[in-house]
């Protein structure tokens, strides 16, 4: 067709196609779609559909080659390719920014499915409890606790499952990890819910340092209560 309106007038993209096999035919063919030309030639042909950026949104391309034309073929793979590209690149780098974030951060960051087993941790949690994420992922959330924690963090996961105050008020939990060699970790922990009911995050920080102050400021208070008491 010389120009867009032309193949308008034609009957539009439904005149591209040759007509739809007849399906009680038997003569062998092997009913590839067929491109139909101006002037009524017909060819098989070999087509992709794909979603691309456009003017600010998004629109359909379709892209078509002869079937069995290599360099045409790739020709077609590389346009199609070079029109998303940018897309995912943008995605891409995103994703890595986020990564690099979320890794150079203190406290440590385990993904949670909706099952409860963990998809992924961040470094630092790695670090915090001694494991390579491959190693925990697939395995039950409540698998980084000891036992006397695991019925907390486990309802703080069912609490935010469901609609209710347990799920607005979200103020956070001590627990006690466990790490690989088997020492204990007192944690303060958070979880929230990922968008589109995808699972949940949580954050962990190691209080060590907190609780040995707490104690140490235990003792010094003990011992002074002592020595007031003596002296009266």
């Amino acid at each position: 067709y010389d120009t867009l309106d032309d193949l308008e007038d034609a009957g539009g993209l439904g005149a591209l196609f040759a007509d739809p096999y007849d399906n009680s035919a038997s003569d062998g063919t092997d009913h590839a779609l067929r491109l139909k030309t101006h002037d009524g030639q017909e060819f098989p042909i070999e087509a992709i559909l794909r979603s691309v950026p456009w003017r600010g949104g998004k629109a359909l391309m379709l892209v078509v080659r002869r079937s069995g034309d290599d360099e045409a073929a790739a020709i077609l793979h590389s346009t199609a390719d070079d029109q998303t590209q940018p897309d995912t690149s943008e995605l891409k780098a995103r994703i890595a920014e986020m990564r690099t974030i979320i890794d150079t951060a203190t406290d440590g960051v385990v993904l949670i499915g909706r099952d409860g087993t963990i998809r992924s941790i961040s470094r630092p949690a790695e670090a915090l409890f001694g494991f390579d994420s491959d190693e925990v992922t697939g395995k039950p959330f409540v698998s980084l606790f000891a036992i006397e924690s695991q019925r907390a963090a486990r309802d703080y996961l069912d609490g935010l499952s469901e609609p209710g105050v347990a799920s607005v008020l979200n103020d956070g939990r001590e627990v006690i990890g466990r790490e690989a060699q088997g020492r204990f970790i007192p944690l303060f922990m958070t979880i929230g819910s990922l968008p589109n009911d995808s699972g949940f995050c949580a954050v962990v920080r190691d209080i060590t340092q907190w609780k040995r102050a707490e104690e140490d400021l235990t003792q010094a208070r003990a011992v002074a209560e002592r020595a007031s008491s003596q002296k009266t």
